[in-house]
């Protein structure tokens, strides 16, 4: 029998990883996402090992999207595969990848937690005073700000997300996303939303119909920002989304453990 250590799944596709280290995927593979080193493999119906740089590497931990995969290794190196015209694979480019490859920003890095959404991803490093994010941002799910038609708001290099990234007493032990939303939770129990919220995943009340617009609350978050990241008075109204993270008020009295979020719902567990 072969015992099962790991597992993910993504939008399509699967992972699982053996007691042993050997990577297993089965699934969709129209962009690539099982790491088979063809994207002319379509699906697999069972699970199939994954050759190459990564076969003699031990997985520590897996994430899947919608259509793209990220593997981290116990030597501290981070794989990725699958779709990436978002540029949700790090890797500088825009095209599908379809064997697993090292982004050479994360090279002899441990990496403490990482997460996939539909199209974009998010790594924590340097025992959580980091967070580095790629992918679409379309909806703010990088937590970067509104980006501009220039970029195609999205970042197809690993970015930090500031708010989240060298701050005092600040370190993020985990990151949670699906769709178009991210969240982040802290050592010390706090929960940070960041992205879509047109029903109410971020744990703000999502935007009543005759609310401000998303643009104008934005411009009015500014000032507020600046003094304190997460007054109540910005959300009057509702938030269709966040462009930076905020943290979620409704939680501040208790003590956050987990996270678990899918498209448009999310769960903590709490103390």
């Amino acid at each position: 029998d072969v015992k099962i250590r790991l597992g993910a799944g993504g939008g399509s596709h699967s992972l699982l990883v053996t007691d042993s280290g050997q990577l297993y995927t089965f699934g969709d593979n129209s962009h690539g996402q099982l790491g088979l080193g063809s994207m002319s493999i379509k699906c697999r119906d069972e699970p199939e090992p994954v050759r190459g740089l990564i076969e003699s590497r031990r997985i520590r931990a897996l994430a899947a999207g919608d259509n793209h995969t990220l593997a981290t290794t116990t030597e501290g190196s981070l794989f990725v595969w699958g779709a990436n015209a978002n540029g949700q694979l790090g890797l500088g480019r825009l095209e599908d990848q379809a064997e697993p490859r090292a982004v050479k920003d994360f090279q002899d890095v441990i990496i403490n937690s990482m997460a996939c959404g539909a199209r974009h991803s998010l790594v924590v490093t340097r025992k959580g005073t980091q967070v580095w994010v790629f992918g679409s941002n379309a909806q703010g799910q990088l937590g970067i700000g509104a980006g501009n038609f220039l970029d195609g708001q999205q970042k197809n290099n690993p970015v930090l997300c500031h708010t989240l990234s060298g701050k005092l007493n600040l370190e993020v032990e985990q990151v949670a996303a699906a769709s178009c939303h991210s969240l982040a939770v802290t050592h010390a129990g706090d929960v940070y939303a960041f992205g879509d919220n047109a029903h109410g995943q971020l744990g703000f009340p999502p935007e009543r119909a005759s609310g401000q617009s998303s643009g104008a609350q934005e411009e009015r978050m500014q000032g507020v920002r600046k003094r304190e990241i997460d007054m109540p008075g910005a959300f009057e109204n509702g938030v269709a989304r966040l462009w930076t993270p905020s943290r979620v008020l409704s939680l501040s009295l208790y003590r956050v453990r987990a996270v678990a979020t899918a498209e448009l719902h999310t769960l903590v567990l709490a103390a």
